[in-house]
């Protein structure tokens, strides 16, 4: 899914759009959306695969979050994912199983997790996978990071949150995910600046918005961090983030299983010894694994 303007209506079925990822295009109208709302100008929802126009962009949408965080489709699947076996189960569990069938809930009187949050070394696959899994429920998917709520936004953070939430549950089913939370959400003190009360009132307002809402509704939040001890235990409580995953360095059999993957894609010299990489007693995450440094790339063909 992806945000464009709207250049020209060709009839009630049909458009001239630009895209915020491409150029512009010939696209239909889905029936759903209201047309008559529709006019040259206005900001409406893409959906990638297809090209139809899935939806209008309503006014009071903060166009921070509109234009820069309602982000495409993501393409990584879960076969991208090297090891992380237990750690994919819970989220198919607890995400996947309940945005794709929900009404198994239902049936047994059970209520869903509401939030998530997955922590560890860096480069170990938290992103990866909120993407994956976003991918197989074909939810939409909106990212953003802590640290830029309040480095790029500042003053805005606790409205950007607000219009964040309202943006989820407008495209529902849909799945928030909020990457370096320890930016806004580290343990509370006296604050001494402005920069420090903005943290706090960015973090009471995302507080309040997991409060606000149903866990048995269409949208998921999962937040992301490599400093949980910092995290405040407000955040952390039952009803707001319901489960804790921890992505630790891959073993070995996770690093064969990284290289495996990725050198699928690739034509190996004869000479090429994938067994000394993958036995180094180097503690390389799943990403240092794959950076160019890392493979020797000038060994590759």
């Amino acid at each position: 899914m992806s945000v464009g303007n709207l250049k020209e209506l060709i009839d009630e079925n049909h458009a001239i759009v630009s895209s915020s990822v491409g150029p512009e295009y010939y696209v239909s109208i889905l029936s759903i959306v209201d047309k008559d709302q529709l006019e040259p100008g206005c900001a409406i929802f893409m959906h990638n695969k297809v090209l139809f126009v899935v939806g209008l962009l309503q006014d009071e949408v903060d166009p921070m979050v509109s234009v820069t965080k309602v982000e495409k489709a993501p393409l990584e699947s879960y076969a991208d994912i090297g090891g992380l076996d237990a750690q994919i189960q819970e989220i198919k569990e607890d995400v996947e199983l309940h945005l794709t069938h929900h009404e198994l809930y239902e049936d047994i009187s059970i209520k869903p997790p509401k939030g998530f949050i997955l922590y560890g070394e860096p480069g170990t696959g938290r992103t990866l996978l909120a993407k994956a899994v976003t991918n197989s429920t074909s939810a939409i998917f909106l990212r953003v990071v802590g640290s830029e709520l309040i480095q790029k936004y500042l003053g805005d953070g606790p409205k950007l949150v607000r219009e964040l939430f309202r943006v989820a549950n407008d495209l529902s089913p849909s799945i928030v995910f909020i990457d370096e939370i320890d930016a806004v959400g580290t343990k509370r003190y006296v604050a001494h600046s402005g920069a420090e009360r903005e943290i706090q009132r960015t973090m009471l307002e995302l507080l309040n918005q997991l409060d606000g809402f149903d866990s048995r509704g269409d949208v998921k939040v999962i937040l992301a961090t490599n400093k949980i001890e910092s995290l405040d235990p407000a955040l952390l409580r039952p009803g707001r983030i319901d489960r804790k995953i921890e992505f630790p360095l891959p073993d070995i059999n996770t690093r064969r299983r990284i290289f495996q993957i990725h050198i699928s894609r690739m034509t190996l010299a004869d000479d090429v010894n994938l067994e000394e990489f993958v036995m180094t007693k180097d503690e390389f995450s799943g990403a240092n694994i794959l950076r160019p440094s890392a493979l020797k790339l000038d060994c590759l063909l």
